[in-house]
């Protein structure tokens, strides 16, 4: 028997206008650059009507992380090195975020955005306040745990949602109404969550008629940041395509974008230079959390956070770290 999903109504009409839109007619296909890509997209969705469901943010048409370039090289100028700390604090007051769908029941596990960014809060600021001064990050383990964290995503929620891909590979897309879609197990499993706690699963080949507009939708979003978007590091994860955790928010500001995810991970990608960091709790202990830092020329370093707070970090790293406290706090207060 197939649940009751009943998504809201004018997001069932949008999602209807968006699926003809976007494969009501097939177009011939034309090898176009990067930027015509962009502008195609955009084309595509120019003559929908906007939807009148409650949206979290309305934002630029597209906004992608790292698109594949001719010369395969990204900027190296970091924003948070080229401008004053006191600048990058205000900006985390110019921001845009989208959250999944509450219920009044408790999540299975407890775990809400609030309750994720409260935990990531504490453990950070007890680090940064603890950590002794040094000009250089400390050695990392020689065998890293592996996990999944985010490659590649794309803003597209002035429309319907943002899209992201694990290093996984599995796909999802958090609407805009807060509703959340992931493709796992290398597209065979539908993953749909109404709320933060109702969860239905489905086989692709048997989603239901109520949710064949959102299908396409994230199928769309995966296929254009399959063709058009690079991975964001060298970094070493978790393969397993069972491990699907949902997006549970996601902030922009001026200099970064802000994940949070079910699983306790956090995951802060920095525009300019394409740095990261990526905060999770180690497999080893529910208690230890390890950190991840991405470079600007894609090398990835994993720390144990108490290794961090003992022996302390370059100040490349410390200050990316003062600045995604800041964001925190700032959400936190808001």
């Amino acid at each position: 028997m197939v649940p009751e999903l009943n998504p809201p109504s004018p997001a069932k009409k949008f999602f209807t206008k968006m699926a003809k839109s976007l494969f009501g007619k097939k177009k011939s296909k034309v090898e176009k650059v990067p930027c015509e890509e962009r502008d195609d997209i955009s084309k595509l969705v120019s003559g929908i009507v906007k939807s009148s469901i409650s949206r979290q943010m309305s934002y630029k048409t597209v906004e992608a992380n790292e698109a594949t370039s001719p010369s395969g090289q990204l900027a190296s100028t970091s924003p948070l090195d080229t401008q004053a700390e006191e600048e990058s604090r205000k900006s985390t007051s110019r921001s845009f975020k989208g959250t999944v769908a509450s219920s009044t029941e408790a999540c299975e596990d407890g775990l809400t955005p609030a309750v994720v960014a409260e935990s990531a809060m504490k453990v950070l600021s007890s680090c940064l306040s603890s950590m002794p001064a040094a000009s250089r990050n400390p050695p990392c383990p020689s065998r890293p745990k592996s996990f999944v964290w985010v490659t590649k995503w794309v803003d597209y929620s002035n429309k319907y949602g943002f899209g992201y891909q694990l290093s996984n590979q599995n796909i999802g897309v958090l609407f805009n109404e807060g509703t959340h879609l992931s493709l796992c197990d290398q597209r065979r499993t539908v993953h749909y969550y109404l709320t933060n706690n109702k969860h239905f699963t489905f086989q692709a080949s048997a989603v239901p008629e109520q949710l064949r507009g959102q299908m396409q939708i994230v199928e769309y979003v995966a296929n254009y940041m399959e063709q058009n978007l690079m991975e964001g590091g060298d970094l070493h994860s978790d393969q397993s395509p069972s491990t699907c955790p949902l997006l549970l928010q996601w902030v922009k500001t001026d200099h970064a974008l802000l994940m949070l995810f079910s699983n306790s991970t956090l995951q802060v990608n920095f525009y300019t230079d394409h740095t990261k960091i990526i905060l999770c709790k180690s497999s080893d202990s529910s208690s230890s959390y390890l950190l991840t830092y991405i470079s600007r020329e894609r090398a990835s370093y994993t720390y144990t956070l108490s290794t961090l707070r003992e022996q302390g970090c370059s100040a490349e790293l410390r200050h990316r770290l003062r600045y995604v406290l800041q964001l925190l706090q700032h959400h936190a207060g808001a």
